[in-house]
C-alpha cells in the first residue's frame, strides 16, 4: 500500500490491524490495514487518522512537518500513538480525542531517533541524536506525561533500543559503534561493547 513519501518510521498496533507512519514533510498518519486490503488496486486508501502539529511557538510559528519516530502505546486499543519529531518534541495523540496532540513534551536538543514502549504501556523509552535515553511516564496518559529516568553513560546518536523479555535490562546501539546495556531500575551502565563492523543502518546514516 502507498502511504507517504520519505517515510522515517512506522509501527503496527498490537491488534495487527493498524499501521502508523510518519516522515519528512508529513505528520502522523494511521491506516486501517483491513480496509486497505479490501480497497481496489486503482485507489489509494485514505488514512483512518491524520494528525496535526502540536502547539505553535511563542511567536506563533508551527514546526515543519517532520516525524522521525512512531510508536503505538500498548494496552490502549491502538488509540494512543506517540511520535517524536526532528525538533526534539514528543507528541501523544489520542485518536478518539481529535487530530491535535493531547500532550506535548520538549526533550533535549536532538531529533528523536527511536521510541520503544514497555509491554505494559507504563513507559515509552526514547532515544535521540545527542545520545540521550530517557523514559516517558505514560501511567496518567494522555492527560499527563513526563520525561525522566535518564540512563547514565549513554552516548552517540541512538539508533535502536531493545528491552530484555524478562530482566530489567535495556540495550542501545548508537553511531559511536557501541552496544550498551543498562539496568532499567538503577539506570546504571552495566556493560559496553565496541562493534567492529558498522551495521548497514549506521552506514546509511553517516
Amino acid at each position: 500500500m502507498q502511504t507517504v513519501s520519505d517515510v522515517q518510521d512506522m509501527d503496527v498496533g498490537s491488534s495487527g490491524r493498524h499501521v502508523a507512519v510518519g516522515g519528512d514533510g508529513h505528520q502522523l498518519r494511521v491506516w486501517d490495514l483491513t480496509a486497505a486490503a479490501s480497497a481496489s488496486s486503482s485507489a489509494a486508501p485514505e488514512p483512518l487518522f491524520a494528525g496535526k502539529a502540536g502547539k505553535p511557538s511563542r511567536s506563533g510559528l508551527q514546526d515543519l512537518a517532520h516525524v522521525t519516530a512512531v510508536s503505538f502505546v500498548p494496552g490502549r486499543d491502538d488509540q494512543l500513538v506517540l511520535v517524536g519529531t526532528a525538533k526534539h518534541k514528543l507528541w501523544l495523540y489520542d485518536m478518539r480525542a481529535g487530530r491535535k496532540p493531547q500532550s506535548e513534551v520538549v526533550w533535549g536538543e536532538g531529533r528523536i531517533s527511536v521510541l520503544l514502549p514497555q509491554p505494559d504501556g507504563s513507559r515509552v523509552w526514547a532515544g535521540n541524536g545527542r545520545g540521550q535515553v530517557e523514559a516517558l511516564d505514560m501511567r496518567q496518559a494522555p492527560s499527563r506525561v513526563s520525561m525522566g529516568h535518564a540512563l547514565k553513560g549513554s552516548a552517540g546518536s541512538i539508533r535502536s533500543l531493545s528491552l530484555h523479555p524478562s530482566q530489567p535490562l535495556i540495550a542501545s546501539v548508537s553511531l559511536d559503534r557501541h552496544l550498551r546495556v543498562h539496568s532499567t531500575i538503577t539506570r546504571q551502565l552495566l556493560t559496553k561493547v565496541y562493534l567492529k563492523q558498522v551495521s548497514a543502518e549506521a552506514q546509511g546514516c553517516t
